[in-house]
């Protein structure tokens, strides 16, 4: 009986953490959170974003990745097109529309990105490990930096 009691514990506990509906983070051995970039425009001092979180695209119907800053209030989106490649996206998390630039792979000086599935699916969301390094500018706005996530949902 004691046995019963102590899978059923653990079952409810996987259970519970497989179910989470909370954005995944994936700090390294150091405890690091998953990505750092810098945004720079003309005439106003640089953002540093320090990218708490991963949340998998497929939450809004896209293949790859928001790697998000609250505290700053920018979200550096990875989008890869079938037709026309990958793309990333900065852009205020309060005006999402009005305060955005695009960069493309010929704006980079530096653009990898892998996105890998992890064969995992958590909420109906594919679980990817993901990586992206930047080093873009157009437009009078820069975006240098990288994240990672070993899990991203």
């Amino acid at each position: 009986m004691r046995r019963l009691a102590c899978l059923g514990v653990g079952l409810a506990a996987l259970t519970a953490g497989c179910l989470s509906n909370r954005a995944t983070t994936s700090p390294d051995a150091t405890g690091a959170s998953p990505g750092a970039f810098t945004l720079s425009r003309a005439g106003a001092p640089p953002v540093a974003l320090s990218t708490a979180a991963c949340v998998s695209g497929e939450r809004q119907q896209f293949l790859g990745a928001d790697f998000s800053d609250e505290a700053a209030g920018y979200t550096v989106r990875l989008v890869v097109d079938p037709l026309s490649g990958p793309a990333a996206r900065v852009f205020s998390n309060e005006h999402p529309f009005d305060d955005s630039t695009v960069f493309r792979r010929p704006d980079c000086r530096v653009f990898h990105f892998a996105l890998d599935s992890t064969g995992w699916r958590i909420n109906h969301y594919e679980d990817y490990k993901i990586s992206l390094e930047l080093d873009c500018e157009g437009n009078g706005v820069s975006l240098v930096g990288k994240a990672a996530a070993e899990h991203c949902n």
